[in-house]
């Protein structure tokens, strides 16, 4: 079969009227036609000094050796834009790597529930800890609050580990293990002091700079713009890597005794799932590289390398070979000095700056026990997340620290066993309520494990904390609840149990939703075994503002659960009971994460 021509044929020049046409031959090859495409090639060729040099892991004044050589650009762009995105669009993009993962870790925001972050969650990943940046500050009603950044975790940083891997872990039911995280030898001074770069890293920056003598050599056999586009990456990122040590420089106001970042480790407990050991760490450090500006710099950072990457293909094809020639020695070169560079420089963040303390609950300040309150309000958000029920189920629930707070303090950090307005609770009197919030069995499952309670997510399935404001005064009263399909009953009513030969109406815990129309079911005791029943708006399953109750009592309340038109997992009004005992219970626990607390219930 005859072969196709790779070259495009050229025209030659015109010779008395008559255009010839010359085309390329074998005998037209020479070493520098191949050397362009080598030379473009090598680009392509991965290097892990390069990527590892780009995350960081030598300081900013690491960044322009990444950039030396032309060869590892691929390297280059991928490290930037893992760099750049959250962890589930690298995980989309399939950039995703376990170099990445070590050196910046991989967690997920707790308070962005995207399609990416839902799928990697529902998968094969399994949360180690969690995650939170707080701080704290004092409410124009003298009372402390926190706002936080929440995260679940897949794996640690590198940096994170150094100090998470030499905790003791608490096991389930006992104690939570507490460490504070408090200076030490290798802590930073504070940053009046601190110079403007160490002199390893001026060091750094000035043997990078011998990249300038290839450019001048390329300036002077080919011109400015070749200089330009082979000397590109490099010049961005040592500008960049001196736009961030001045950024760090110019930082004030950081708490340098005690950082801003609490992790929690552990198996985190489920619905399904009880929680094994834990441990909690308070007042770590944040990791420079998960901050705005370096994501900034990788999302720039892989424009610039991949623009770089185009024109330097362009630009090989368009100079001499004797210049392709000596930019390949350079880029030899570079890579070589980058190898060495990296083999014999150590990780500026390989000491966390931190020793740590154990402390027992009752030794710790308001402003610490708030913050471990912002880390049982991400464990619940977790758990909503991967909740059987749907995290839709649970976007009205307090899963806020100041809000719980607060109605706290309105119902003066006390329990109410009952509604407090005995003249209205007639059996099948309808009556107006308002509730302002309402504390679920996330919550409660997660305030139970991080405090050693006794209660998993199944012992919790139906519980509630319900806030009602009446007469102007808002009271916190345990409750239950549970999550009702009333179009299931349509659907699976045909359904016999073989064994009792009754209707099999009653769908156990940890189900998932059945069927369409899901609804709320509310249950507030009242006295002499009356309960107030409340059922959520259809659709939207909202429960919160002014809502229609019905006065039950127990017979009418236990002829409802036996029949299973509800298609919940309570049989009966003994069934109700025994999870307002928990209720009451879990609600305890919660309310001893609180300093002001009393939690004689009255």
């Amino acid at each position: 079969m005859r072969r196709l021509a790779l070259t495009a044929p050229v025209l030659g020049r015109a010779d008395s009227g008559n255009h010839t046409v010359t085309s390329a031959t074998p005998s037209s090859f020479s070493p520098g036609n191949g050397m362009v495409e080598i030379a473009a090639l090598t680009t392509l060729v991965g290097s892990s000094s390069a990527e590892i040099l780009m995350f960081g892991t030598r300081g900013s004044a690491g960044l322009p050796w990444a950039a030396m050589s032309a060869f590892g650009a691929l390297s280059i762009v991928r490290a930037c834009i893992s760099g750049a995105s959250p962890a589930w669009l690298s995980e989309t993009l399939g950039i995703r790597g376990p170099l990445g993962d070590s050196i910046l870790g991989m967690a997920l925001n707790l308070d962005k529930d995207t399609r990416g972050a839902s799928k990697l969650r529902r998968g094969a990943l399994e949360a180690v800890g969690i995650a939170c940046k707080t701080t704290i500050f004092e409410s124009q009603h003298k009372r402390l609050e926190a706002t936080s950044t929440r995260e679940d975790v897949y794996q640690f940083n590198r940096n994170a580990l150094v100090i998470l891997d030499a905790l003791s872990l608490s096991s389930a039911g006992s104690p939570p293990r507490i460490y504070i995280c408090v200076p030490s030898k290798f802590t930073p001074r504070p940053y009046q002091t601190i110079p403007f770069a160490r002199p390893s890293e001026w060091v750094m920056w000035a043997c990078s700079s011998i990249k300038l003598v290839e450019l001048s050599v390329l300036w002077h056999l080919d011109g400015l713009s070749s200089a330009v586009v082979f000397g590109l990456p490099w010049a961005y990122f040592f500008l960049a890597s001196m736009a961030l040590q001045v950024a760090s420089f110019l930082e004030k106001g950081e708490d340098r005794t005690l950082g801003p970042v609490d992790y929690l480790i552990g198996r985190i407990p489920l619905a399904q799932r009880e929680g094994r050991e834990r441990a909690i760490l308070l007042g770590a450090r944040i990791n420079t590289q998960q901050g705005t500006l370096w994501r900034a710099m990788w999302a720039l950072g892989a424009l610039v390398e991949f623009t770089s990457t185009i024109l330097a293909y362009v630009q090989l094809n368009q100079i001499a070979n004797s210049t392709v020639y000596v930019w390949v020695v350079f880029q030899i070169l570079w890579l070589g000095t980058r190898i060495v560079f990296h083999h014999f420089t150590s990780n500026w963040n390989e000491f966390p700056c931190r020793a740590t303390l154990e402390k027992p609950w009752a030794g710790l300040d308001a402003r610490l026990k708030l913050r471990i309150l912002e880390l049982v309000m991400s464990v619940a958000k977790y758990q909503s997340h991967l909740h059987p029920r749907g995290d839709y189920s649970y976007r009205f629930d307090l899963l806020s620290s100041t809000q719980l707070q607060s109605l706290f303090f309105l119902s003066r950090y006390r329990l109410t066993r009952e509604f407090p307005l005995r003249g209205q609770m007639i059996p099948g009197k309808q009556i107006k309520i308002e509730v302002v919030g309402v504390v679920g069995d996330t919550l409660f499952s997660s305030a139970s494990w991080i405090k050693g309670g006794e209660y998993n997510g199944l012992d919790l399935f139906d519980c509630c904390l319900v806030f009602l404001l009446v007469n102007n005064k808002t009271y916190a009263i345990p409750s239950v609840r549970a999550l009702s399909g009333k179009a299931a009953t349509l659907v699976f009513s045909y359904l016999e149990d073989t064994e009792s030969g009754e209707n099999a109406k009653f769908v156990p815990k940890g189900a998932s939703n059945y069927g369409w129309g899901i609804n709320w079911y509310f249950w507030i005791p009242g006295q002499d075994g009356l309960w107030i029943e409340m059922v959520s708006e259809d659709e939207t399953m909202k429960f919160l503002g002014l809502r229609q109750g019905v006065v039950l009592n127990e017979t009418s309340l236990h002829a409802k659960l036996k029949s299973g038109e509800l298609m919940i997992s309570l049989t009966g009004v003994k069934d109700v009971k025994q999870t307002l005992e928990i209720s009451r219970n879990a609600s305890k626990i919660l309310l001893d994460f609180f300093p002001q607390s009393k939690s004689q219930a009255h």
